[in-house]
C-alpha cells in the first residue's frame, strides 16, 4: 500500500471511525430508557427501531479501527488481554516506522510507555502527524 495514502486516507477514517464510536456512546448515555427512532432518506422510511440500530454499529466499527490504530503504532493485546508490543509484521503491514519527520523515522509506541503514560490521552503516542485530531470529532458535524 502506498504510505502517502495510507496517512492521508487511511489513518484519517479509522480515526473518524472512533470518534464515532465516541459520538455513538455519549448519545446512548443521553437517554434512560433507549428511544425509539425512525430513519428517513429521500422521504422513505429505511430503518425503524431503537437508537441502538445506530449507536451499536457505530461502536463495533470503532473498536475494529482501534484495534488496527493500536497495531499501527505497534502494540497489540496478548492473550490475557494486556497491551504488548507487536512482535513481528507481516511483509504487507504498514506501522508507524514506516514514516518520518524532520527528525528521522517514527519509532512504535512501546507497551511499557503505554503503562507509564496512560495510553493515547497523556501523550504517549507522540511523534504521530496529527495525532490529536483523531480524539476530537470537531469539523464532523458532531456535537
Amino acid at each position: 500500500m502506498n504510505l502517502d495514502k495510507q496517512l492521508r486516507e487511511i489513518i484519517p477514517h479509522r480515526m473518524y471511525a472512533v470518534s464515532m464510536l465516541n459520538y455513538a456512546t455519549q448519545l446512548s448515555m443521553r437517554y434512560e430508557k433507549v428511544p425509539s427512532i425512525e430513519v428517513f432518506v429521500d422521504s422513505k422510511l429505511l430503518i425503524k427501531g431503537n437508537l441502538f440500530a445506530i449507536t451499536n454499529p457505530a461502536v463495533e466499527a470503532g473498536l475494529v479501527h482501534c484495534r488496527a490504530l493500536l497495531e499501527f503504532l505497534g502494540l497489540t493485546a496478548n492473550k490475557s488481554g494486556r497491551i504488548v508490543n507487536v512482535s513481528g509484521r507481516r511483509p504487507t503491514d504498514i506501522g508507524i516506522e514506516h514514516f518520518s519527520n524532520a527528525s528521522g523515522s517514527l519509532r512504535c509506541c512501546t507497551s511499557a510507555l503505554w503503562r507509564r503514560e496512560g495510553g493515547c490521552e497523556r501523550g504517549a503516542c507522540g511523534g504521530v502527524p496529527d495525532h490529536e485530531q483523531g480524539h476530537r470529532s470537531r469539523d464532523r458535524g458532531l456535537d
